[in-house]
């Protein structure tokens, strides 16, 4: 069995960043961890069991506190992917298990594109659909448009109202008559 250490979870964080779409599984199989052992030890550091500074290591170094922190919020698509599927596809289409992958799948596909977890989580896609297919195809432009007005950045300088009134000297009024009315 192996220890955890500090470039362990390095390395798993380095995966993560490379394709935030990738599960702790996916992570530890690419680089050659068992994943049963890598979620151990994510759900001991997330659960509090095992703090930053932990020295029971591979390499007796106490986990260092930036490092901890990163990895146990570095696997935001795998915990949250339920959630967006429930927001994206109806209920019939989620109690069925093959239509579940498959939209499970194209899901994937799409965070790759559009990686912002608070963007899935957040915006309104309106009434759920049968099939997320749609927004790989017709509805893609929709899509990209959202993304990029929720990760705009407001980038507006402040108007500065320096106008000071001349001053004016009044008109001469010129006494109307009666064919200025006509």
């Amino acid at each position: 069995m192996q220890k955890i250490s500090n470039q362990i979870l390095i390395d798993m964080l380095g995966c993560s960043k490379q394709d935030p779409s990738l599960s702790i599984k996916d992570c530890s199989k690419k680089l050659g961890y068992n994943h049963t052992t890598v979620y151990n030890w994510y759900r001991n550091l997330k659960s509090g069991k095992w703090e930053a500074g932990y020295s029971k290591t591979e390499d007796s170094e106490p986990l260092k506190e930036s490092v901890v922190y990163d990895f146990v919020n570095s696997f935001a698509f795998s915990q949250n992917s339920s959630k967006i599927l429930r927001k994206l596809v109806t209920k019939k289409c989620l109690t069925n298990s093959y239509c579940y992958a498959k939209q499970f799948k194209i899901l994937k596909r799409l965070f790759k594109k559009y990686p912002n977890i608070d963007f899935w989580l957040n915006v309104d896609f309106g009434e759920p659909r049968d099939d997320i297919l749609l927004y790989i195809g017709k509805a893609e432009q929709n899509l990209h448009k959202k993304f990029i007005d929720f990760t705009a950045k407001d980038g507006y300088t402040k108007f500065n109202y320096d106008y000071k009134p001349e001053k004016r000297e009044p008109r001469e009024k010129k006494k109307k008559n009666i064919w200025d009315y006509y």
